[in-house]
């Protein structure tokens, strides 16, 4: 029998008898939102969500043993907080590395890691920015990698038509592909309507990569106060104003910012982030 259990995330049908069977064997538990319900996600799929949660999941918190979030962000943006007073935070992780991105390439080399979500991610505003960047002169270069469905690849390919040199989608990287990614970039673009807290921000930083995020990405804070990147309002005109922004600083300039980056990084290594997960879980009686 485990001392405790962790439930990471909440919209997966085995949380509900896998929960019923922990209570009766006098297990405490606690549940890891990772992002979900919160304001925005909420307004997708709300009406099946709300029956969920209002017949099962909402049961299932207030006999929890606490909640973790992300970051105050989520836990600020979340529509579940009155449902149980224990409410924790600890922060995502990343592998620290000794490599960091070269910064030695003639355009603003630009990066999106992550799901193809249109929406979530906030790819229209994003692709219409960079080619509006484009546009107006910016020597850029924007590599995307991403999973996504059928509908989304469709999407994204007539979207990126015409284009080709300027954005370029490379599908899905892992491993040695990603490193070197992440080697080559300048900067980092997440533009998401709403988040938890997103590792891709953690991996760019290890690598040396400031970002340009939302105020949605719940790592503004982070970004803006350690002067790691560009914090952008949601909109076409302000993603393009940040790139704009990012491409006035030289090589050299990017790289000195990208060693800060690493020093920020370090400080969410998955070791710090256990050590605090496990004084956090031996609180829970």
């Amino acid at each position: 029998v485990p001392n405790i259990v962790i439930f990471h995330g909440v919209f997966n049908k085995w949380i509900i008898p896998f929960s019923h069977l922990i209570r009766r064997k006098k297990v405490p538990y606690l549940i890891e939102l990772h992002g979900a319900l919160s304001k925005q996600n909420m307004k997708v799929s709300t009406f099946k969500k709300t029956l969920y949660n209002t017949f099962f999941l909402n049961h299932i918190i207030k006999k929890s043993h606490g909640i973790i979030f992300l970051n105050k962000g989520e836990l600020s943006n979340s529509t579940v907080t009155h449902l149980n007073k224990n409410l924790l935070i600890i922060p995502n992780g990343c592998e620290c590395t000794d490599s960091i991105a070269s910064h030695s390439h003639d355009k603003l080399e630009l990066m999106f890691l992550g799901r193809l979500d249109i929406e979530h991610k906030g790819l229209d505003l994003m692709i219409t920015a960079v080619k509006r960047a484009y546009h107006i002169g910016i020597n850029l270069h924007l590599s995307m990698y991403g999973r996504g469905y059928n509908d989304e690849l469709k999407w994204l390919e007539k979207e990126l038509k015409g284009y080709e040199g300027v954005i370029d989608f490379y599908g899905e990287a892992f491993g040695k592909e990603k490193q070197e990614a992440f080697l080559k970039a300048d900067v980092l673009l997440l533009t998401s309507r709403y988040e938890g807290f997103p590792i891709t921000v953690l991996e760019a930083l290890s690598y040396g990569v400031p970002c340009i995020v939302t105020p949605h990405t719940n790592v503004g804070d982070i970004i803006e106060k350690n002067n790691c990147g560009w914090v952008t309002e949601l909109s076409e005109e302000g993603i393009t104003s940040a790139i704009q922004k990012s491409s006035e600083y030289s090589k050299i300039e990017l790289r000195t910012i990208g060693e800060h980056c690493k020093c920020i990084a370090s400080e969410y290594s998955w070791e710090k982030i256990a050590e605090k997960s496990i004084k956090e879980y031996k609180k829970i009686k």
